[in-house]
């Protein structure tokens, strides 16, 4: 399993626009690494997208959605 290599209370000293965006079937950062890494940050965004090994295109598509989604929200 990869690790963060940030501490949880560093985590959630975080002050900035965060978005995380998982996947349900991606062994090397499950789901579940994605929810908790979302829950220690403040005000973080989680975003769960169709896994990369279901459907490739949609992956891509709702990822690069998500992102721009995040980045226009926070720049406004």
């Amino acid at each position: 399993r990869d690790e963060v290599g940030v501490s949880m209370d560093d985590l959630g000293r975080l002050n900035i626009p965060t978005l995380v965006i998982g996947t349900a079937r991606d062994v090397m950062h499950p789901l579940a690494m994605a929810q908790t890494l979302a829950a220690a940050i403040p005000g973080a965004q989680l975003c769960e997208i169709t896994p990369k090994a279901t459907d490739r295109a949609a992956y891509v598509r709702e990822f690069r959605a998500a992102l721009a989604g995040f980045l226009e929200e926070i720049d406004a």
